[in-house]
């Protein structure tokens, strides 16, 4: 199977759709709300779950999570992207550099929520699961011991 008319196909697709430079208005309130919001509150959760269970490795397992350690500064770093792009667009920017610019911005916020996914599943478990701490309590205590 030859990916040749795929690639084609997928290359004329981006090229032809100019998208609207609202959107990046859109995505930087969509991640600032994120920052807002999401940081604070699972850095409380957090705190209230190493409080309960008398423990700084939960602190220390969350601190050292990808999504947890990364996620605010690429969230920033979108946000930056999405107003300087918004910035400069014009309504009726029809060049391919804008074109895949916009594209890489809302590829880059589907990842971003992919991560935001990451970070809400794990402090889920952490919060509805007190076996799952337990188990990570258990694990740090025979990584240490080791």
């Amino acid at each position: 199977m030859c990916f040749c008319p795929i690639i084609d196909y997928s290359i004329s697709f981006f090229s032809s759709v100019t998208p609207n430079p609202s959107f990046l208005s859109d995505v930087a309130a969509f991640e600032a709300a994120i920052i807002a919001l999401l940081v604070p509150l699972s850095i409380e959760i957090v705190s209230k779950i190493s409080e309960r269970y008398n423990s700084d490795v939960i602190t220390r397992n969350f601190e050292n999570n990808f999504w947890n350690k990364y996620l605010p500064p690429l969230l920033l770093i979108n946000i930056f992207i999405a107003i300087a792009l918004r910035f400069i667009a014009k309504e009726s920017n029809n060049s391919i550099l804008w074109n895949y610019a916009a594209w890489a911005v809302l590829v880059f916020l589907l990842f971003v929520a992919f991560g935001i996914y990451c970070v809400i599943r794990r402090i889920k478990k952490f919060v509805g699961d007190p076996k799952a701490v337990i188990d990570q309590l258990y694990k740090d205590v025979g990584e240490s011991l080791e």
